[in-house]
């Protein structure tokens, strides 16, 4: 049963009913059990006023996984671990109950400010923010595909930072070293590491829809490939971070191997980080203040403090520290101790779900459009079965709609799922759980559809918002607006993959299933758009794109000369000593992925190395002198 405990499978086998792979059923709440193994596993421990260590990494994300990880490894080092939310749910390492994880405990919500060019279709005209809370942060709770982006990515980082040290042949031995893949597919295998803590496979099970899919891309003429190599261009099978059939996330590759072997490792699970902490009168990091329950403590580090919170919770807190923008903080009675732009640059991928595909459930097998069954689970303990599937996405199409510039460098990422992104639009309740008005989208009944969704992300948006701290109150809520869809450009660029995507649908093993566009009008879209016509889908794109949770660039790296940057190329926080920032917030440029989280795990690698390197020289062994015999 590898980590699967007896009770979730029990849990997970009564609430059948509930959980859907197939398209028959609906899930409103969450099976509830009480997973005490799991957090006996954590051995975390309550903190002591004013203790002093060698290292403080305020979150567990995957850069702040690594980082204790690789820290601790030195006995000497003193390492403290401070984590706002509680130990990981093992019933979320099913891959296939990802889309669960939005109405739970390890997550918290935000909501865009409303506005007239996005979200149209959500609840008050506010998208809702997903943020992960929990050791392991997010990577506890994404689709888990293995995609480190692209070269161009790389070269544009080296542009905007002015250093070679981010090209992608520079940054490769950083990915590979935490990677440990096992590939059965199109495997590149230059590009990959074999002996890392992080598990990567191509999924152990594959659906009727990948198998149409995959046909259709070949029909086509378009390649598969490894994404993670030479060539993203394509249409290829997943690459996910795990093992077994069960999520491989950052707490369970870099932390559960070393908390209980490691007494100079200390995680504190629960404990909210509010500001960090000065030497009298000096720009000089001494600790950081946290919430414990109703107390507030101090924490010392001797050497530095790593913020490793996240794109939206580590620029809070050097907005509460009076690091930031003088105005913004003057504005909420915040001295300023730095003067940065924290939080004036924001961007987030964005995720558009309703390019839905229609097909003949006839042409499927009767107990795989039926939903879940007792032999689901029992195939789940046994490393397969459709439970492995990250929300039922099983593949990844990479495609470009620049005609005028860089045509090879990829701008959409299509992941196509059996159904789970449209259950969104045909159930009041999972409407709700999405944040979408309820009942304000309407889809044509259909007894004989079974519904693929064409999952699309556009990974290079040129919408940027910003972040802001509401009040000094550490416990407060912040500013999000990512301002998706502001420039025009993403809306078009959003079109045209929807307008290449359809093209799969003129594919003989798309064809011959029936397939065709399924007519989703929102409340807010006159009924009087032709359907498929470039308005109708302009009018969709507002209604129903949403965020894809991949926030970065809130505190970029770059030169002290750069207005725009807050931290340096070795994460350090400019004008500030023995502060860094190791998170998605550094990243200047998107990346071509449809999340940065495997970016974190090689950010993590580079700032441990940056780390060490500072504060453990290499020293020169003497070489010692003969003296000649007489």
């Amino acid at each position: 049963m590898g980590r699967i405990f007896p009770v979730v499978l029990l849990s997970l086998t009564l609430s059948l009913a509930q959980l859907s792979t197939g398209q028959d059923s609906t899930c409103t709440s969450l099976p509830q059990y009480n997973d005490e193994t799991t957090k006996s596993f954590i051995n975390d421990q309550i903190p002591i006023a004013d203790e002093e260590f060698d290292f403080i990494i305020v979150g567990t994300s995957a850069p702040g996984c690594v980082l204790a990880n690789r820290l601790s490894a030195n006995e000497n080092w003193r390492v403290l671990v401070l984590e706002p939310g509680s130990p990981p749910s093992s019933f979320f390492d099913i891959p296939n109950v990802a889309h669960l994880v939005s109405e739970s405990s390890f997550v918290r919500s935000l909501y865009t400010p409303p506005n007239d060019y996005s979200c149209q279709g959500f609840i008050n005209k506010q998208c809702r923010i997903i943020v992960a809370k929990g050791i392991g942060g997010g990577t506890n709770t994404n689709y888990q595909f293995y995609n480190r982006g692209n070269r161009y990515d790389y070269d544009r980082w080296v542009a905007y930072s002015e250093s070679d040290e981010w090209d992608l042949d520079a940054l490769l031995p950083f990915f590979t070293v935490s990677e440990n893949a096992s590939l059965t597919e199109f495997e590149d295998p230059f590009f990959h590491g074999r002996e890392g803590p992080l598990r990567v496979q191509n999924l152990p099970y594959k659906s009727p829809v990948y198998d149409i899919m995959m046909q259709s891309a070949a029909q086509a003429k378009i390649a598969s490939v490894d994404y993670n190599g030479h060539n993203q261009f394509g249409f290829s099978p997943a690459q996910v971070m795990s093992v077994g059939g069960l999520r491989s996330s950052a707490y369970h590759a870099f932390l559960e191997p070393v908390l209980q072997s490691r007494p100079n490792l200390k995680l504190i699970s629960n404990a909210s980080v509010r500001r960090v902490l000065f030497q009298p009168e000096s720009n000089i990091v001494s600790g950081v203040e946290f919430s414990f329950g109703d107390q507030i403590f101090n924490a010392y580090a001797q050497k530095e403090v790593i913020l490793s919170a996240g794109a939206n919770s580590s620029p809070k807190i050097l907005l509460l520290s009076g690091i930031g923008p003088q105005d913004d903080l003057s504005e909420v009675g915040i001295p300023v101790l730095k003067d940065l732009p924290v939080g004036k640059s924001l961007m987030d991928k964005v995720a558009f779900n309703a390019l839905s595909v229609r097909l003949d459930k006839s042409s499927f097998p009767a107990e795989y459009v039926n939903g879940l069954t007792a032999d689901d689970v029992n195939q789940l303990g046994e490393g397969g079965g459709r439970l492995t599937l990250p929300n039922n996405m099983e593949s990844i199409w990479y495609l470009s709609t620049r005609t005028d510039r860089q045509p090879d460098y990829p701008n959409i990422a299509i992941l196509p799922d059996a159904g789970s992104s449209t259950q969104y639009f045909l159930d009041s309740d999972m409407q709700k759980m999405a944040s979408i008005e309820p009942g304000s989208v309407s889809i044509p009944p259909d007894d004989n559809a079974f519904y693929v969704n064409l999952f699309t992300t556009l990974l290079h948006p040129k919408s940027r918002g910003y972040m802001k701290l509401l009040s000094s109150d550490p416990d407060a809520d912040i500013l999000l607006d990512p301002k998706y869809l502001s420039d025009e450009e993403d809306v078009e660029n959003l079109l045209k993959g929807i307008r290449i995507a359809s093209k799969l649908l003129n594919m003989p093993a798309l064809q011959e299933r029936g397939a065709a566009l399924v007519q989703i009008y929102p409340a807010n879209c006159p009924q009087s758009l032709e359907f498929d016509s470039d308005d109708y889908w302009r009018c969709v794109i507002r209604s129903l794109a949403m965020s894809a949770r991949s926030f970065s660039t809130t505190c970029p790296m770059g030169q002290s000369s750069n207005p725009e940057a807050v931290v340096d190329n070795s994460f350090q926080v400019h004008g500030i000593d023995k502060l860094r920032v190791v998170d998605s917030s550094v990243i200047p440029v998107s990346i071509s992925a449809t999340t940065d989280d495997v970016l974190m795990y090689m950010l993590g690698e580079k700032a441990s190395a940056a780390v060490v390197t500072k504060h453990l020289p290499v020293i020169k062994k003497k070489v010692s002198q003969k003296k000649p015999k007489n």
